[in-house]
């Protein structure tokens, strides 16, 4: 893990680091984590593997929850 990055005044790269909000999902930009390692509003998230604390999901078994108000999962 990298503790530092460094760029040029001129490099490419800072544009996608350019007014990110810690911890806040934003389009276009990357994602950084908060001082918890959250990140917010992320509006859909796609992939084709998913690991959860070091365990493979199932995708093609994966049901899809509905979020009822005032009930936790």
């Amino acid at each position: 893990m990298a503790d530092s990055l460094y760029l040029s005044k001129t490099d490419y790269r800072l544009s996608y680091i350019s007014g990110i909000t810690m911890g806040q999902a934003s389009p276009l930009s990357a994602l950084v984590t908060d001082a918890n390692r959250n990140i917010a509003d992320i509006g859909e998230l796609s992939c084709t593997s998913l690991k959860l604390n070091g365990s493979t999901v199932n995708l093609s078994k994966l049901d899809l929850l509905t979020a009822v108000p005032g009930i936790e999962y």
